[in-house]
């Protein structure tokens, strides 16, 4: 995904510049800095890592006039304001600073089929209280939108933000995200949410600006740069009651052309069944590897399993029946993945979703893989479970708000310097 795509964030009529004649008199009166220590600068201030001309000289290594500099710089465009002083260690007091165009509190969910996992980060991104609740996608989106607003604002008061508002929200969901639109697409398990303005009914409900991606294009945002070895390609898999995919290049989530790259569940699966996959077509990955279609085969063998937390516990029990869809699952998956682990030879296969977390699945999975791929991919191919398991979408959702917020700010700065 590209980081520079368009977000509904703070604009330039939301960020107070300076008129002309002040510019000039900041440009008359303030030293030159180099353009890249003020987007530093600004940077650590929106983090909350920098307080104080003294924070600025600590973490950028620059003598104290240059960071007197960029302070006032900044206090002049309205990018940050004083906010007090602290204590006085014998000198003159030093000043407190603030960010006055940073994403702050940002509310974050991930909607599937029934359930919904929700959360709130801090200025610095951390998750600071999460929750999940039931929900059924079939209400439509209205409905769906409310209850998720109201849990979100429920979630809040509970926390020490109480009194802060949000500055952004942003939710992720089980089907086709266009990322140039914000709308769904054409979604096979979300009925009446096809090219709905959900932005839009966000924004109204919360009071502030929204953003909406793909499930596993989240969840993989949220896996860049997470693990031990700091995989910049990858492909991410969440295996859930449906299967998503998105394939990380350089660091960066891949969209595709219109938006919505990595949609491996309709990919056909030889030898094809007789169920009709949601989208209409016959032999879809969906209606084999899914874990909706596990469960649909184990139904038709008198096995009745009432969700997914389910079929996860009953994995764990030995029944040959279960054993056995999921090794075929796993299988399957592992073959559809395999001609994309030869094309793009990524340095691993991170695995996400309840099904990860099952281990005849995942071990079905990396064999079918190592058995398909050519030596030359395979050799160095790790297949590994996502790191921030089932809170991935979440923090990729937050990384995503913030780096487009910092984009936005950014420009605006591009702008002061090229006029």
């Amino acid at each position: 995904m590209n980081p520079n795509s368009a977000l509904p964030l703070p604009s330039s009529k939301d960020i107070s510049l300076p008129s002309e004649d002040l510019e000039e008199t900041v440009e008359s009166r303030v030293p030159p800095v180099k353009q890249e220590l003020l987007h530093a600068a600004l940077q650590l201030f929106q983090s909350g890592l920098a307080t104080s001309r003294n924070d600025l000289r600590n973490q950028l290594q620059i003598s104290a006039s240059t960071a007197s500099n960029l302070s006032r710089l900044l206090l002049q465009k309205g990018l940050i304001s004083e906010e007090g002083t602290y204590a006085s260690t014998g000198g003159r007091p030093a000043s407190r600073f603030k960010a006055t165009t940073y994403t702050s509190i940002i509310a974050v969910g991930e909607l599937g089929t029934n359930h919904a996992l929700l959360g709130i980060t801090d200025e610095v991104g951390n998750l600071v209280i999460t929750s999940e609740i039931k929900i059924a996608i079939t209400e439509g989106p209205q409905s769906v939108i409310k209850k998720l607003c109201k849990e979100w604002r429920t979630l809040l008061n509970k926390t020490h933000l109480q009194n802060e508002k949000f500055a952004a929200c942003a939710l992720a969901l089980p089907g086709p995200v266009s990322s140039t639109t914000q709308r769904v697409t054409n979604p096979a398990r979300m009925p009446n949410w096809h090219n709905v303005p959900i932005t839009d009914f966000l924004t109204e409900e919360l009071g502030c600006p929204a953003y909406i991606d793909n499930d596993a294009r989240a969840a993989a945002y949220g896996e860049v740069g997470s693990s031990e070895r700091n995989y910049q390609n990858f492909i991410y898999v969440k295996t859930g009651s449906g299967i998503g995919a998105c394939c990380v290049i350089d660091g960066q989530p891949y969209s595709g052309g219109a938006g919505v790259g990595g949609d491996i569940t309709h990919t056909f699966s030889y030898p094809p069944t007789d169920t009709p996959c949601a989208c209409g077509r016959i032999g879809c990955l969906e209606t084999i590897a899914s874990g909706y279609s596990i469960r649909q085969i184990l139904a038709g063998q008198g096995l009745v399993l009432e969700n997914m937390r389910a079929l996860v516990e009953t994995a764990d029990q030995a029944d040959p029946r279960v054993t056995s869809a999921l090794r075929i699952a796993g299988q399957r998956l592992g073959e559809a993945l395999a001609p994309l682990v030869n094309f793009l030879n990524p340095e691993a296969v991170v695995l996400g979703g309840s099904l990860s977390e099952v281990g005849i699945f995942k071990a079905a999975v990396r064999a079918a893989l190592y058995n398909a791929c050519l030596s030359m991919t395979s050799e160095e191919l790790d297949v590994v479970l996502s790191t921030h398991r089932r809170f991935s979408a979440l923090i990729g959702l937050d990384k995503k708000t913030r780096v487009n917020f910092a984009t936005e700010t950014s420009r605006l700065l591009d702008d002061f310097y090229t006029k």
